[in-house]
């Protein structure tokens, strides 16, 4: 005859660990999801003098930029694909920008030299549709979005050129010359 599982010793052993693991478990997912404790503000006692040096400074123009956009690895891979391109290996430079655009899908500065390295090598629908995919990407409203906007469009009057079509890649530079002074 089997003894009932409460009554034999191996299930409560194995029960009791049991228990122990989801509670450890359950331990380490509620600590992971609380923040850190705040630090109180310094106190700062009455009647104190402080000197113009001991107050905090106004911030610089340069300290209310936003940090720039690229991550550096992206930045590395966009110069090692520059250099491979000017060896002659567009297709190790584009491997290069497709690993860069994996990193930081959002910048469209390596889709433009994608697009531009597709133009190189005659893949003109891909050419444009990374133009386009950096226009999509691009922040107007920022010097580096309109600067990216720029080379976008810039880059589909190219392919336009290479397409023979000269009126459409004419229009679309004076477009951005008038713009952009």
């Amino acid at each position: 005859m089997s003894q009932p599982q409460a009554d034999n010793p191996n299930y409560r052993k194995r029960a009791a660990s049991g228990h122990l693991i989801a509670c450890a478990i359950l331990g380490l997912l509620l600590t992971g999801c609380t923040s850190a404790p705040s630090v109180p503000p310094p106190v700062v006692e009455s009647g104190t003098q402080h000197s113009p040096k001991d107050a905090p400074a106004e911030p610089t123009d340069a300290e209310l930029k936003p940090p720039a956009a690229a991550n550096p690895a992206t930045l590395a891979l966009m110069d090692r694909s520059a250099v491979a391109a000017r060896d002659g290996d567009v297709r190790g430079a584009m491997v290069l920008l497709e690993r860069a655009i994996r990193i930081e899908p959002r910048n469209p500065a390596p889709w433009i030299d994608l697009g531009h390295l597709h133009l190189l090598s005659g893949a003109l629908v891909r050419a444009e549709q990374s133009a386009r995919k950096a226009l999509a990407l691009a922040d107007e409203s920022t010097a580096s979005g309109l600067r990216a906007a720029r080379a976008s469009w810039l880059l589909i009057a190219d392919i336009r050129d290479k397409q023979e079509r000269p009126v459409e890649a004419a229009s679309i530079r004076a477009r951005w010359d008038r713009l952009t002074g």
